[in-house]
């Protein structure tokens, strides 16, 4: 019977989702999807989201630079999955840090993934 018992607790914590820090946001919190941005936009405006993808171009800029990405699902643990085909691109703004003046600071290259959460 406890057999039964670590199988099944065993199996519910590999059910959770595991999505790091710096992404993640409180229990309950409604995100747009990318797909409900792209086809209704002015009712996405000023939601959060969390989208992530593949680099794809880079373009700085003086004040920010500018990341352009292949948009992928997030899985489980938040990381794009890249092995479909991609359903579009979006560009995230990247400011400069308080502490640093460069616009390029922490900067990825492309084909490189990435994943952001978006507030407004």
């Amino acid at each position: 019977m406890s057999r039964y018992l670590v199988l099944l607790t065993v199996m519910l914590f590999t059910g959770c989702t595991i999505v790091p820090d710096s992404i993640d946001v409180p229990e309950g919190t409604q995100l747009v999807s990318y797909s409900k941005a792209v086809t209704s936009s002015a009712n996405a405006q000023g939601q959060k989201a969390r989208w992530g993808g593949m680099i794809v171009g880079v373009e700085n800029k003086p004040n920010k630079t500018f990341i352009e990405l292949a948009h992928f699902p997030l899985n489980h643990y938040g990381k794009p999955s890249t092995n479909g085909e991609t359903s579009g691109r979006f560009k995230v703004a990247k400011l400069p840090s308080r502490n640093s003046g460069a616009s390029n600071s922490g900067t990825k290259s492309t084909g490189q993934p990435l994943r952001a959460n978006k507030q407004k």
